[in-house]
């Protein structure tokens, strides 16, 4: 396996990060059968899909990097290290090491370079960085900040990231770091409020009142924004904050799909362990709610789909990670002439 380590100032002595924010929050307790916008049950997927176990053990978060579906990243048990897994030599790198926090990768042109953020703890002191990349080269630091930090909007060469000091953002093209950049995008700070930040100005949303606020993502080609409220379910809402649609029980949502679709989880644990889970895919436009893992009988957690939707990424809460091809169920062949 190979290891690359990152060369920058000041990132030495580094412990591992325990914190819980961005993707690996914990799921909300739920009893009763959730109900999912205007439907009280998902559907089905009739036709048992192909099914790989690529992984067998001790890795998380699967992530699509490139749009041929054949690299995942990858990472150990509360997002330690950075890893790749190519699906055609069965074999997998490392990029970062399990000394590191990664969180929030995103892949940008196809895969081709990428930005993260790595949490890191100095002199008892907990620092951040936002990470960039280009093809295979070493990662590199563009921001080093003592305190928290995390990636919340990303459109076209504007990577957006949110510290201590507000919004600023990383434009990739000119390699330059702006404050006050333009933009327009919802997002949660560190309090787990919901935020409109729109050109410079800053306001809080909370299209609920008070309460917490997690998995905000805006679409980079709509005005639309996926939430979570805790204790009441996922909505679709306006950059205003106008609830357009509720998907219910549907937790770690994020779009795919090129916007048309919101992919999730539905997660239920016992205070200490998941006990059950499976794959949602809500469409927008029918407004339907597949279940793509229902026959599964897998724990399946933390989804992520490939650009054309035909292959559909998983871990189980044991670090088994599940490789799903849904060619069958969602593109038909075309018909031969006779």
């Amino acid at each position: 396996m190979k290891w690359y380590f990152i060369i920058m100032p000041l990132l030495v002595a580094c412990a591992l990060d325990n914190s819980t924010e961005d993707g690996n929050k914990t799921v909300e307790k739920a009893t009763a059968p959730p109900t999912h916008g205007t439907q009280a049950v998902a559907n089905v997927i009739g036709q048992i899909p192909s099914v790989n176990k690529v992984l067998d053990g001790g890795f998380f978060y699967p992530q699509w990097i490139d749009s041929s579906s054949r690299y995942l990243w990858l990472h150990r048990e509360k997002h330690r290290g950075l890893y790749r897994y190519d699906r055609t030599t069965d074999k997998i790198d490392s990029v970062l090491p399990s000394s590191y926090v990664v969180k929030r990768v995103v892949p940008l042109d196809g895969g081709k370079h990428w930005v993260a953020v790595m949490h890191m703890f100095l002199k008892r002191r907990r620092h951040s960085a936002l990470l960039y990349a280009k093809n295979n080269d070493q990662p590199r630091t563009v921001v080093q900040t003592a305190g928290p930090l995390k990636i919340v909007y990303q459109h076209g060469p504007w990577v957006y990231f949110l510290a201590l000091e507000g919004i600023s953002a990383y434009h990739i093209g000119r390699d330059e770091v702006v404050k006050i950049p333009p933009g327009r995008f919802a997002y949660e700070d560190f309090d787990l409020k919901m935020r409109l930040y729109s050109n410079g100005r800053d306001s809080v949303l909370n299209p609920f009142g008070e309460g917490n606020y997690i998995w905000v993502q805006t679409h980079p080609d709509s005005a639309l924004t996926l939430l979570h409220k805790v204790g009441r379910g996922t909505f679709i809402s306006t950059l205003e904050g106008d609830i357009v649609d509720s998907l219910g029980h549907v937790l770690a949502p994020q779009w795919t799909l090129q916007g048309r679709a919101v992919l999730g989880m539905d997660a239920y644990d016992d205070g200490h362990r998941f006990t059950k889970s499976d794959v949602l895919l809500y469409h927008l436009r029918s407004r339907k709610l597949d279940n793509l893992t229902a026959q599964l009988h897998l724990i399946a957690l933390y989804p992520s789909m490939s650009n054309d939707g035909k292959m559909l990424a998983f871990s189980t809460p044991d670090g088994e990670v599940y490789v799903v091809d849904l060619s069958a169920q969602f593109h038909t062949p075309k018909k031969k002439n006779k």
